[in-house]
């Protein structure tokens, strides 16, 4: 494994392991991080965002369980990612913002100019 820039160790990253950093104690069981490395998914940018992404669901008139279906996966994994239970990574925003018909450039600036970054 490549060493990975400072930026992202200090964002929690390491492969194999979701915003867990490398020499963490949290522990991977049932295919998720468990200890203090989930505080991330607590955080209010991440309610925000998850906020948004229920609205624009909602707002497209698609149910979890029919997002879920234009996944391809189980409406489970809507209920997670929309409860804060898992995060979503890059590339499933990007299906999930497909599905539902938003452009996720749009849906992007939009999140940054309600988190005033």
């Amino acid at each position: 494994m490549l060493s990975q820039p400072k930026s992202l160790l200090q964002l929690g990253y390491h492969e194999g392991a979701i915003f867990a950093p490398s020499n963490h104690a949290a522990t991977q069981r049932d295919g998720y991080i468990h200890g203090s490395a989930v505080t991330a998914l607590h955080s209010e940018e991440y309610r925000i965002f998850t906020e948004a992404l229920v609205a624009a669901r909602r707002a497209a008139g698609v149910t979890q369980r029919e997002l879920g279906a234009r996944l391809g996966r189980d409406h489970t994994f809507v209920t997670k990612y929309e409860g804060r239970v898992r995060r979503l990574d890059v590339v499933e925003f990007l299906q999930v913002a497909r599905a539902l018909g938003l452009e996720p450039g749009e849906f992007l600036r939009a999140l940054n100019s309600q988190l005033g970054v």
